[in-house]
């Protein structure tokens, strides 16, 4: 009998030791330093994440391949631009 699948979790990439969902020496480093910059992009990644995640839930609960896709491929980029790579993981996956 031929083992089941990996279930998608297997796959995702490991909690920072410090649970912290953005990696914040990586964060600055994306912006050169810029601190303040850095802290207004997690400000409105924060304010917008939620409706990233309800676009996707969207699509899901639709059976729409396409929402889907352009819904994951936001929150991917969004996730990417703070540093929130186990977020920006799952969305990869999606």
């Amino acid at each position: 009998m031929a083992a089941a699948p990996p279930s998608p979790a297997e796959d995702l990439p490991a909690p920072a030791a410090d649970d912290e969902p953005i990696d914040h020496a990586s964060l600055l480093k994306r912006y050169a330093g810029k601190a303040d910059l850095a802290q207004r992009l997690v400000v409105k990644f924060g304010e917008l994440v939620e409706s990233y995640v309800a676009a996707v839930e969207r699509a899901v609960q639709a059976a729409d391949a396409a929402d889907l896709q352009l819904a994951a491929h936001s929150l991917k980029g969004a996730a990417a631009s703070v540093s929130a790579e186990g977020i920006r993981a799952v969305a990869e996956r999606l």
